[in-house]
């Protein structure tokens, strides 16, 4: 397990040392690589949000607070709703990063990306066009 094909192990082995769910079954180089690429994007996507909400207020207080509301928007919504809502909550930065979280979605962790991806690209284009139309007034 601790020479240079460590990668090549079962997740569950590695890890955890129990074998109950697929994602323990998954070399843990491919699991590693998922969880790395899943950071990245939480990160990338929570800059990209609060520039968005930076653009669109005034004061620096009120960013704070409505960036605030927006990090809490997504647990009480996971806490308190279920169904078919929770895809669009795992896609949000707070849960992206959770090791927890991706034992739960690593068989549709495409569908999760892809859902961040176009948040961190909408909240990115509208934060910069808006602090463009801030420059030119």
């Amino acid at each position: 397990m601790y020479d240079l094909k460590g990668g090549y192990n079962l997740t569950g082995v590695v890890i955890s040392g129990s074998m109950w769910k697929t994602v323990d079954k998954v070399p843990f180089f491919s699991y590693l690589s998922v969880l790395l690429i899943l950071g990245m994007l939480a990160f990338l996507s929570l800059n990209a949000i609060t520039l968005c909400i930076s653009a669109y207020q005034d004061s620096m207080f009120g960013a704070v607070v409505v960036t605030a509301i927006c990090w809490a928007i997504p647990l009480f919504v996971r806490i308190f709703f279920g169904g078919f809502v929770w895809i669009l909550v795992d896609s949000m930065p707070m849960f992206l990063i959770m090791q927890v979280n991706l034992n739960d979605i690593y068989s549709i962790w495409y569908v999760v990306a892809v859902i961040a991806v176009g948040v961190l690209a909408v909240s990115l284009t509208k934060g910069i066009l808006h602090y463009k139309v801030k420059q030119v007034v």
